[in-house]
């Protein structure tokens, strides 16, 4: 007998997306349009595509929605939804959802009583909502968003006045913010981190696949109703493409996000890889073990690390620990901060506070490295620290052990 599926639909101000998971843990995207027509039109083609993909009706029907939307529209919104057939979905503010997937599904740590800023960017707009962690889950605070004039690009002064203006609305200063999340189309756009930096003076947390961060969430959500032994949740990558899923494997615990490593709104990207599941293992001798770990520590505070007076000298060292291949990413990336730092006075000091070996591949050693960022620059008073973890991939080379990728945890 088939285990019936369920069904999620994220409602954008500007996009749909839906997606299925089946009963043996397979996700698929059934929908993925950035120029949805009327609304019941929309849920017309969602349940026509969930027709066909899937033999049954689906379990359960979650749709997400913006957190600003009031009680009027959360009640059109179902009604549609019964009219097309798609029977009484549970309705979820895509903010509540995306935090569940940042929190629940990668693992970023996030205690109760701590507050999340969700910033949401599409090509024309740009929604925030704040949360605050209770006991019982995640509850907005505040919520509003703003549309772009004649489906312009918004001016970030514009996105700016939102953000602070939901802040104040919430009662919560920038300051004591926990996590800043940045979802949405636009999560990578220049508006996207320029409003963030503007706002909270540092960068946002990027999920990968952004614009499914809230729809993974609710599949999330959807999932932890059943008893043991249902499926895994199965987060699908890439391109949605037509037809049949194949099963995939279930996710690692933390998935993919970007670590910003300064103040300034230019990122870093680098990938972040769980190392849960992971096989603990070392060099094969306690001396080649030293020699990874001093290697890596060195260079880890190389790489998190510059001075705005002299970002010649701090990208050269930082590239001298690194192998060829990974160095000319560092360097391009570094190239692209420049200005900003510059302009801002921006300077980041690295400090290794603990290090320890993950996993050794026989060709490479994966090391976990916890260090503190003191950072300083012309939008904060004084300096801030932040506590940051990474993993280096370490492969021995001409001089001893060098970085050959960085993956923020």
């Amino acid at each position: 007998m088939t285990t019936p599926g369920v069904l999620v639909v994220d409602i954008g101000s500007s996009h749909t997306i839906a997606m299925i998971r089946r009963g043996d843990g397979t996700v698929e995207t059934l929908l993925s349009d950035h120029s949805p027509p009327s609304l019941p039109a929309t849920l017309a083609q969602v349940r026509d595509a969930c027709a066909r993909t899937m033999p049954e009706p689906p379990a359960s029907v979650t749709i997400t929605h913006p957190a600003s939307w009031g009680p009027t529209k959360r009640l059109e919104v179902a009604e549609h939804a019964r009219d097309a057939g798609l029977g009484a979905p549970t309705l979820l503010p895509a903010p509540v959802a995306a935090t569940r997937y940042l929190v629940d599904v990668l693992g970023h740590a996030l205690p109760v009583g701590a507050t999340v800023f969700v910033a949401d960017f599409d090509e024309t707009g740009f929604a925030a909502a704040v949360l605050s962690h209770t006991p019982g889950g995640f509850a907005v605070l505040a919520a509003d968003d703003a549309r772009a004039p004649d489906a312009t690009a918004m001016p970030v002064e514009s996105a700016v006045r939102v953000g602070q203006a939901v802040l104040g609305s919430a009662g919560v200063p920038a300051e004591r913010v926990a996590t800043v999340m940045s979802i949405g189309a636009a999560s990578r756009s220049p508006l996207a981190t320029d409003t963030v930096q503007r706002v909270f003076g540092r960068p946002p947390f990027v999920v990968d696949q952004p614009e499914l961060a809230a729809a993974h969430g609710a599949l999330f959500d959807v999932h932890a109703l059943p008893g043991p032994g249902a499926p895994p949740l199965i987060p699908v990558s890439g391109t949605p493409q037509p037809g049949p899923a194949a099963p995939m494997k279930p996710p690692r615990r933390l998935a993919t996000v970007i670590l910003g490593i300064t103040a300034a709104f230019a990122l870093v990207f680098v990938t972040v890889t769980a190392v849960a599941n992971a096989t603990i293992a070392a060099p094969a001798d306690p001396e080649s073990t030293a020699d990874v770990k001093r290697d890596a520590g060195t260079a880890a505070e190389a790489l998190l690390s510059y001075d705005h007076k002299d970002m010649d000298a701090s990208i050269t060292e930082a590239k001298s620990y690194t192998t060829e291949g990974f160095g000319r990413e560092y360097v391009q990336n570094m190239e692209d901060l420049r200005p900003t730092a510059e302009s801002e006075k921006a300077s980041i000091e690295a400090e290794v506070v603990d290090i320890g070996i993950v996993e050794n591949t026989g060709e490479a050693v994966e090391v976990l490295v916890f260090v503190n960022q003191t950072t300083t620059n012309s939008n904060i008073e004084g300096s801030r620290v932040d506590k940051s973890r990474v993993t280096l991939t370490m492969v021995l080379g001409h001089g001893g052990w060098k970085v050959d990728d960085m993956k923020a945890l």
